[in-house]
């Protein structure tokens, strides 16, 4: 008796995970091809920039939406062509008051700046000469 036997050889379908920056700049590519049932690892992560803000509290969401469902790298598993989505935590803004003399000033420190790197920027353009025990206790803002 002859024995035929049959063997077959399935590919898994590949889907694309496309990165949404939403409102930030991807440094890194915008899609991954990633196999059905599979996870996209920990290092194809992507690489964002956001002035401003603290890119290190990025989490990836399946929504542009606040309570869109958590995209977990290494962890979930692809099962169709899905569009991930950046969520930031807003940036810490900072209003400063200094006092010379009986005098207060106030500044505004605009978004992409800490206290500390506006106050020196403030130095840079010319503030020194006016306010000098600004610039001189520089070290005291954070």
């Amino acid at each position: 008796m002859v024995s035929n036997n049959i063997y077959g050889k399935f590919d898994k379908k590949t889907y694309k995970v496309t990165f949404d920056p939403n409102g930030g700049t991807l440094k890194s590519s915008e899609s991954v091809s990633i196999k059905y049932q599979e996870v996209v690892p920990e290092d194809l992560r992507p690489v964002l920039e956001r002035p401003g803000y603290d890119l290190s509290k990025v989490t990836w969401h399946f929504g542009k939406e606040a309570d869109a469902r958590e995209f977990k790298f290494g962890e979930t598993k692809i099962t169709s062509n899905t569009t991930l989505y950046a969520h930031y935590v807003e940036p810490t803004k900072y209003h400063i008051i200094f006092k010379v003399d009986r005098n207060s000033y106030a500044f505004d420190v605009p978004e992409g700046y800490t206290s500390r790197t506006y106050i020196e920027k403030l130095c840079e353009d010319g503030l020194k000469k006016k306010f000098p025990a600004l610039c001189r206790y520089l070290h005291i803002f954070p």
